[in-house]
């Protein structure tokens, strides 16, 4: 017999744990290219496009912190 879980928590859960972040910019505004192709991101704040991404937000608050700093000395 298979037991029901509660929907609610499970995704409470999944997010708290699988939040992904941009390794430019630090930004959680980040999905795949092609959902087909899950091995390439892209950030929507950005628009870094590759395979590294950063699943701590302790250090994606860092970068973000560094981002924001540096984003007007920052070559385009």
């Amino acid at each position: 017999m298979v037991k029901n879980t509660d929907a609610r928590n499970v995704d409470m859960n999944i997010g708290e744990k699988n939040m992904k972040f941009c390794p430019n910019c630090g930004s959680g505004n980040i999905g795949w290219v092609l959902p087909q192709d899950r091995s390439k991101w892209e950030c929507k704040d950005c628009g870094y496009v590759g395979a590294f991404i950063i699943e701590d937000g302790e250090i994606a608050d860092e970068i973000r912190e560094d981002y924001i700093k540096n984003k007007g000395k920052m070559k385009r």
